[in-house]
């Protein structure tokens, strides 16, 4: 699991990769699942480019498979971000609750806040169940669960992540949910 920005800071940093490519459905139930292609430079695809790719596809699956090999996008992708931040955001005695919301970025903020001395822990973890009432979307009502939780644990914030972790909404500490659009124009 990894989420869509990793891999886009994996690309820009490879200087053999042409791009990438990531099955999601990004803030959509799996019964949407696509690709989100990334540039050679870690930028989104261009409608261009998923021509080209389109030109290229079988319309059947091929009999036999490739070989595949697992390659950990997260770790470095992590450092760069604790980098960016740098060694002055320590933050002990602060609590958030992260949401991944079953979907890419599960693991990756609580390691990095983790990292920074603050009292990080996640919801929605692990597999989606079909019966589940969420969705990838870190908007209402969908944020239900990590408002309450924030509440319940006394969490100075929830931070929830869409499907492909490129996405995320916040909740404060009195359970009120920002959505990413507002998150983006606060930031």
């Amino acid at each position: 699991c990894c989420p869509l920005p990793a891999v886009s800071w994996a690309v820009a940093h490879d200087d053999e990769a042409c791009g990438g490519v990531m099955v999601t459905g990004s803030h959509r139930s799996s019964e949407y699942l696509g690709m989100a292609l990334v540039d050679s430079d870690g930028s989104p695809a261009g409608l261009e480019c998923y021509k080209k790719l389109d030109a290229y596809l079988k319309p059947d699956a091929p009999e036999g498979r490739g070989s595949v090999r697992r390659v950990d996008m997260c770790t470095a992708y992590e450092d760069a971000l604790l980098a960016f931040v740098g060694p002055q955001a320590h933050c002990e005695r602060v609590r958030v609750l992260c949401d991944p919301l079953f979907g890419a970025a599960q693991g990756v903020l609580p390691r990095i806040l983790q990292r920074m001395g603050v009292e990080a822990y996640e919801i929605h973890r692990g597999a989606y169940n079909v019966g589940e009432e969420v969705r990838p979307d870190p908007v209402e009502p969908w944020l239900d669960d990590c408002e309450q939780a924030v509440v319940d644990s006394a969490a100075w914030a929830g931070l929830a992540c869409d499907g492909d972790g490129d996405r995320s909404g916040v909740v404060d500490e009195h359970g009120r949910a920002i959505a990413p659009q507002k998150v983006a124009a606060l930031l």
